[in-house]
């Protein structure tokens, strides 16, 4: 079974080796069916939500925009993948299931 998710093609086009930091301004260039917002506890997420460049993302208007813990989702070793691991299925099965809906 493939989820139906399109990785957006600038991110093989400048064969990225890591996560960039995105400009805000610039986020618009990597829209994609989901997104994810390695967020801070510093960077309130009621901001990059209700900003008006991240809410006309294609994702955000699917309900596929998620702000997740940048600490469980950049660190590595055994215990943190365990939570990198438990945290991501619940966005790619809605992903999936929104997917198979439209269908």
């Amino acid at each position: 079974m493939t989820l139906g998710i399109k990785i957006n093609p600038i991110f093989q086009e400048e064969q990225l080796a890591s996560l960039p930091a995105i400009s805000i301004e610039l986020i618009k260039k990597f829209d994609s069916d989901i997104f994810f917002i390695l967020s801070d506890d510093g960077e309130p997420r009621y901001f990059l939500l209700n900003n008006p460049l991240i809410a006309s993302l294609q994702a955000a208007q699917n309900q596929q925009l998620h702000v997740v813990d940048r600490e469980i989702w950049l660190a590595s070793g055994p215990l943190v993948i365990n939570k990198f691991l438990d945290d991501l299925p619940q966005y790619l099965l809605k992903a999936a299931t929104d997917f198979e809906l439209k269908q």
